[in-house]
């Protein structure tokens, strides 16, 4: 009894208790919640919100209908996870297929696929599932150890979660100081003893802490509106419109069928590029774009360029304003069209379904390519917030190699023999550097996105300009008619190096530009014969072909430990989980066996019961004595010293009265032993966590 509710009587007493527990309660779910709210930058916290309250407001709705109420605290985690779990189905398996399958992998592989997706991930079952699961593991959890332990116990399962969220996304900032304050609240309700008063001082503070952090949150400073495509570009004429066509790769390649443009061209063409993206903060690529009206001409930086004239008809299947243009543009008719003339990026401006594009395509030969020099730029720096595990893949990469075309080439031909392409319907999404260290050091799968991406940064690691482009592959034949239909299978990226005298030369990782114009001259036809060429400086080449011989050959990638991490972050949960749960289950388990069976069976396990309860107290159980002896001696309140005898009177009479144990026996025990535990549950609060958790009953020898 505490010093405020020492002078109220007993009804008002029990009435304060039921609030005090209903209020730990709010503050041991919300703990869990916030643990998975702080999933916020990997799945937005928009799309967290509804399964987090499904998951969390089922367990509070059960911990405060059983308050006050012994006899329902053995339904209280079922019911919580069954109206939990329920929820959860309809809220994200509605519309599912196959339900069982998604749940397996959402349980099994959920953080794997969400590792190699872009961040914020889509909020896909299979990706996101695991989340509101593992809250409610969590929120399940610390409701049990606030009613069976120390109460600061039951914060612990939620900061695990919220530890385990930081191996995907660290929060910082103000972010991560109102979460720590979410916590202190959090603890806060499961400490105090509250009035009316008291409830109304919390709320007032939560009130207070909120309008803090939001008029923090306003007071930010505001981000670069240049951080990723979906912002606004310098000249875009479709600011804040367009999506970027690297996050479309995975997209496009899931509908392989549907088709984007025909073209029809005078010379051979490889690829068709849409944007270049030359900026990388770690999270997303951008691009720098700076676009002028695209007039009679344009001019390029090439020295001697050949014109080639195409004739391209966009299909249902194009999207945004790029426009598809081979090589670098000069000229476009048929369409309004914005043009940067550092990258050759096309804009439609306005309406364009069909035009005819004129570009320039360097003359080059392959000696040229492998005895230039490259350019040095802003693009041959290493990333800004390069991780520690990417530069030293790059460093093993690379070694003390000077940059040049045959290095460039040879950084080209390592990821094609340590690297596979991703196929089928699962395919990875994501370029930042999370997804690039799981890509590079973990699943070694991944589509172009991943191939381009990963490309550029270990090359301006080593010094190598490089950017990266995304667009589309020229099919390797024509249709009936001469012109070529190009589809979402045909969407790619890839990287491109800067030579001196020859521009930005492309190159393909994934082996997967196609080869229909490279054994016809061009820049395309000059960079495969340079794959071929011995490096000056080794003697190798940067040719695939097995026969070929492979003195630049590099180390092959060194596994990650993203598994790893997340396994040690796993066995650190089981490890603060597995005492102050398990004991308290396997006391929970044995008492309902022993309530099980003929009365007579039924009234031996309330004896027993008993016995293991003073003995979990610490109390000496002497073995000969009686329920009635034990009564008398046990410094127990006197309700409980009363409960313990007449459980022993009920106890003689179905058990040494000659006769069958009449079935009322059994429920008259049983009802003696809550008493005698609610007796006992007036103690301490230090002795009754003891008692929940010590294995002292349940390692006696049966007797």
């Amino acid at each position: 009894m505490t010093s405020r509710t020492a002078g109220l009587g007993p009804d008002r007493r029990r009435a304060a208790a039921v609030v005090t527990g209903r209020t730990a309660g709010l503050g041991a779910v919300a703990a869990a919640a916030l643990g998975g709210a702080l999933f916020a930058p990997v799945f937005t916290i928009s799309a967290l919100l509804p399964a987090l309250a499904v998951s969390a407001l089922p367990v509070l709705l059960a911990d405060q209908l059983s308050a006050g109420r012994p006899g329902a605290r053995a339904w209280r985690a079922p019911l919580a996870l069954v109206l939990a779990l329920a929820g959860l189905a309809v809220l994200t398996l509605r519309g599912v297929d196959d339900p069982m399958t998604t749940v397996r992998t959402a349980v099994t592989q959920g953080w794997q696929l969400t590792l190699a997706s872009t961040w914020p991930a889509r909020p896909d079952p299979e990706l996101m599932l695991f989340v509101p699961l593992l809250t409610l593991l969590a929120a399940v959890v610390a409701v049990e150890l606030l009613r069976s332990g120390p109460p600061l116990a039951a914060i612990l399962p939620g900061l695990a979660l919220g530890g385990l969220a930081q191996l995907f996304s660290a929060t910082a900032g103000t972010t991560a100081l109102a979460a720590g304050l979410g916590y202190a609240m959090c603890a806060a309700l499961m400490l105090l003893r509250p009035s009316r008063r008291d409830l109304a001082g919390v709320a007032v503070a939560v009130v207070a802490v909120l309008a803090a952090g939001t008029a923090a949150w306003a007071a930010r400073p505001a981000a670069d509106d240049a951080v990723t495509v979906h912002h606004e570009q310098e000249n875009d004429p479709r600011r804040g419109a367009a999506v970027n066509p690297l996050d479309q790769i995975a997209d496009r390649l899931s509908e392989p069928e549907a088709v984007v443009f025909h073209d029809r061209t005078d010379a051979p063409v490889t690829r068709w590029p849409l944007v270049v993206l030359d900026r990388f903060d770690g999270q997303a690529w951008t691009s720098s774009a700076r676009y002028r009206p695209l007039g009679l001409r344009a001019g390029t930086d090439a020295p001697a360029a050949t014109e080639h004239t195409a004739t391209v008809r966009l299909d249902a299947g194009a999207s945004g304003p790029w426009l598809p243009t081979p090589g670098h543009p000069v000229a476009l008719t048929g369409a309004g069209a914005l043009i940067d003339d550092a990258t050759g990026t096309v804009v439609a401006d306005g309406a364009a379904d069909r035009y005819e594009v004129t570009w320039a395509e360097p003359r080059v030969t392959p000696e040229q390519l492998t005895a230039a020099g490259l350019v040095a730029g802003p693009e041959s720096g290493p990333p800004a917030g390069l991780p520690e595990s990417i530069r030293q893949l790059a460093a093993k990469v690379t070694g003390d190699a000077a940059p040049t075309f045959h290095s460039a080439l040879a950084l080209e031909k390592w990821m094609r023999q340590n690297y596979r392409v991703a196929t089928g319907t699962s395919l990875p999404t994501g370029h930042g550097y999370a997804q690039l260290d799981y890509f590079l050091r973990t699943s070694k799968r991944g589509t172009s996105e991943q191939f381009a991406a990963a490309y550029v940064v270990l090359a301006r690691s080593a010094g190598i300009p490089a950017r990266l482009v995304v667009g589309y592959r020229q099919p390797a034949s024509a249709g009936a008619d001469g012109s070529y239909t190009v589809t979402g299978a045909d969407a790619l990226a890839w990287p491109e190096v800067h030579v001196a005298g020859a521009g930005w030369v492309p190159l393909d990782p994934t082996a997967q530009a196609g080869t229909a114009a490279t054994d016809k001259g061009g820049m395309a036809g000059a960079v495969e014969q340079a794959r071929k060429a011995p490096d000056p400086a080794t003697g190798g080449t940067g040719d695939t072909e097995p026969d070929e011989p492979r003195d630049q050959v590099l180390p092959p990638p060194p596994e990650s430990d993203h598994a790893g991490l997340l396994a040690v972050a796993a066995a650190v949960l089981v490890l603060l989980l597995a005492w102050p749960v398990g004991v308290p289950l396997a006391k929970v388990a044995r008492r309902r066996r022993r309530r099980a069976g003929e009365p007579a069976a039924a009234v031996a396990g309330a004896c027993a019961e008993a016995r293991d309860r003073l003995i979990d107290h610490g109390l000496e159980v002497p073995v000969g004595a009686t329920l009635r002896e034990l009564a008398e001696v046990v410094p127990v309140p006197a309700e409980g010293r009363q409960a313990l005898a007449r459980l022993g009177a009920c106890a003689d009479r179905a058990l040494w009265s000659g006769g069958a144990a009449p079935a009322e026996a059994a429920g008259d025990a049983w009802r003696e032993v809550r008493s005698m535990r609610s007796a006992l549950a007036k103690g301490p609060l230090r002795h009754r966590a003891r008692a929940a958790l010590t294995v002292r009953s349940l390692r006696r020898p049966r007797r």
